[in-house]
């Protein structure tokens, strides 16, 4: 009974555990990832832009 009851406790603390981190990641490595990607896009357009702009 009583490593029933431990082995619950375990798991409902591990489903809490990977709850957060699912949380945060959403919270936070979401908008980093579209930051990135923003700032990615950037950079290559204007790159790109420039090397257009010099070829003139």
């Amino acid at each position: 009974m009583r490593k029933i009851v431990g082995y619950t406790l375990l798991f409902v603390l591990l489903a809490y555990l990977v709850n957060r981190a699912v949380h945060w990641l959403i919270e936070i490595a979401l908008p980093l990832s579209l930051l990135a990607v923003l700032l990615g896009g950037g950079m290559l357009a204007f790159r790109y832009w420039k090397n257009k702009r010099d070829w003139r």
